[in-house]
């Protein structure tokens, strides 16, 4: 009964093959399972007699086994519609998902923010940031980096071109692009440029406003895109603005934001924590609805149980099989009406 889609022509042989994995499955209903093949097949085993069916006629036996086949049935479609949970799990656990804000962030998994590790930040590798940075002089393009940073942060200059940031931006050193850092004091300052909040819980969609919001700073002209500040280009000196500049942006905004390795880290992310959160709504509902499914199943074993001692004591006629169904069914209804959810959660 348990089939994997359309083109399977048999039952599987176990749940596993049936690609099942929950936590009700492996406690409860694989019991069940294998107490409806049993009482199809008239024998006795260990699932039956721990169903308390055991002693059933043939007639009841094929009664009670009409009756959990499309209980089963149901459980397994119940169990099915789960939505698939984040590939790797691991990546979610603990404090991963801090872990991997900060990678995509700061270049390291942990950072004090008053003491920050300059070339973390803004040489990290797999993904110089600094390479990120469009600049026709390439020995600013740190300083483009940092100063799009700030743009970001701070309301345009009043009466500027297209939006271009005020002054230059001034450090206590020259910054060049691999070769001459930063202070740590200046990165410091530059990070908290945009203001410190309290510690707090970031949600998925909150991470994905805020990307969205960044994306809506891009701005474009000839088909490119640039984020930060510009007059007629991005040439990475203060007279002509600064940013980041993405070639061809309107081609493909979304492939071409993708190859940016802390933008789509933090995209990525917040991808993950919605599907955990979807699928754990989903596997959360599931739960409630097995247990309603286990009371139905009870509350049939209870009837069965009812008739077939009535039979043998002779103190009712013998009723058909569609009879006792639809007795049954019709007291399985009202039961399931009645029968209390209990609130469960999955961690």
């Amino acid at each position: 009964m348990l089939f994997r889609d359309a083109t399977v022509t048999k039952p599987n042989e176990n749940l596993a093959a049936a690609d099942i994995s929950h936590n009700l499955w492996e406690k409860q209903w694989q019991g069940w399972l294998e107490a409806e093949r049993q009482l199809r097949q008239n024998k006795d085993d260990t699932d039956v007699k721990s169903a308390g069916i055991h002693d059933l006629t043939d007639s009841e036996r094929r009664a009670a086994a009409a009756i959990i086949a499309p209980i089963a049935a149901e459980a397994f479609a119940v169990v099915n519609s789960i939505r698939p949970d984040v590939p790797e799990p691991a990546a979610l656990a603990g404090n991963k998902p801090s872990e991997r804000l900060a990678q995509a962030v700061f270049g390291e998994t942990k950072l004090n923010s008053d003491q920050p590790d300059v070339a973390k930040v803004l040489t990290a590798t797999l993904g110089d940031n600094g390479v990120n940075v469009y600049s026709n002089d390439h020995a600013n393009k740190l300083k483009a980096l940092l100063g799009t940073a700030i743009c970001l942060c701070h309301k345009d200059n009043a009466g500027a071109t297209e939006g271009a940031c005020g002054s230059t931006i001034a450090g206590e050193v020259a910054w060049t692009d691999g070769s001459i850092l930063p202070t740590q004091p200046d990165v410091t300052k530059l990070m908290k440029s945009c203001g410190t909040v309290a510690k707090t819980t970031v949600t998925w969609d909150e991470l994905a406003a805020r990307l969205s919001a960044v994306t809506e700073l891009i701005k474009v002209k000839n088909k490119d895109g640039y984020l930060g500040s510009f007059i007629d280009d991005c040439s990475g000196n203060g007279a002509n603005g600064m940013c980041v500049k993405f070639t061809v942006y309107t081609a493909a905004p979304r492939a071409v934001l993708s190859k940016v390795p802390w933008l789509e880290s933090i995209r990525t992310l917040a991808e993950d924590i919605k599907i955990r959160i979807e699928h754990n709504e989903d596997d959360e509902k599931t739960i409630n609805q097995l247990e309603t499914l286990i009371y139905r199943i009870e509350a049939t074993l209870h009837q069965i149980e009812l008739y077939a001692a009535t039979i043998q004591s002779g103190t009712a006629p013998l009723r058909t099989t569609q009879t006792l169904l639809q007795k049954i069914n019709n007291k399985n209804a009202t039961n399931t009406m009645k029968a209390k959810k209990p609130a469960l959660r999955l961690n």
